[in-house]
């Protein structure tokens, strides 16, 4: 019976996510539709033909959308883990168009560890092995008077 009860949870899971996604879908295409009235407008107000006011994608496919979402968090959970590097990290998210265009990896890594460094200089370095992060500072007994 648990396992009965696990597979209707996830089809009713499912089914709910696919008519979300429905409403969402109908709504991005009215505003859409909206976006491509307003532009027609405004190109006959400019003594333009309708068509000449453009056209308007704003979502191709929600679930590519979210599926780029997924892999971007599947990527920042394995660099906060340790198993991928931050250079990693960066060039996977900028491979995914997280980031813009202009977007460089290499010289993010470096800013990263220009700002990485400073921060570790206005703090005296602490985390570097100083000799203020290695001292014993546990309060010890005193000595008997003998």
């Amino acid at each position: 019976m648990v396992s009965g009860f696990a597979a209707e949870s996830a089809t009713g899971r499912a089914i709910d996510e696919a008519r979300a996604h429905s409403a969402l879908e109908s709504a991005i295409r009215n505003f859409e539709d909206c976006i491509e009235g307003a532009l027609g407008f405004t190109a006959v107000w400019m003594g333009l033909d309708s068509t000449a006011g453009g056209s308007v994608s704003l979502v191709e496919e929600l679930s590519a959308a979210q599926n780029v979402g997924e892999k971007a968090q599947i990527i920042l959970t394995a660099e906060r883990n340790g198993l991928i590097s931050k250079a990693t990290a960066r060039e996977q998210l900028h491979e995914l168009h997280i980031f813009s265009e202009t977007f460089d990896p290499e010289a993010e890594g470096e800013r990263a560890d220009a700002e990485g460094a400073a921060a570790m200089a206005a703090f005296g370095g602490f985390g570097k092995g100083n000799q203020a992060d290695t001292e014993d500072t546990t309060p010890q007994p005193a000595e008997e008077a003998a």
